[in-house]
């Protein structure tokens, strides 16, 4: 589902038409839509991160490690390198 919202989100910026509506869109946003709408932004760059270091060999979790409260930059990626045994 990823690369298909990732290949329509692309095709929806790049078109003229649509570049008045969404700067009018920011200032019809309110500041919970925003902070949801970051929030989304993040989680997606995360799982990119993660997919790309499992990729890479990384077995990943991700997790909160402070409460939103505390800080909206709560989600941390621990990866531990997977090594393949020789004798397989």
């Amino acid at each position: 589902m990823l690369p298909s919202f990732t290949v329509w989100m692309f095709n929806l910026l790049k078109c003229n038409s649509h570049r008045f509506y969404f700067r009018s869109l920011h200032v019809t946003l309110t500041e919970d839509d925003r902070k949801k709408i970051g929030r989304n932004s993040k989680a997606i760059l995360n799982y990119g991160r993660q997919v790309y270091l499992e990729n890479q060999g990384y077995k990943c979790k991700q997790f909160e490690y402070v409460t939103e409260q505390t800080s909206p930059e709560n989600i941390c990626i621990l990866a531990k390198r997977v090594t393949q045994d020789s004798t397989s």
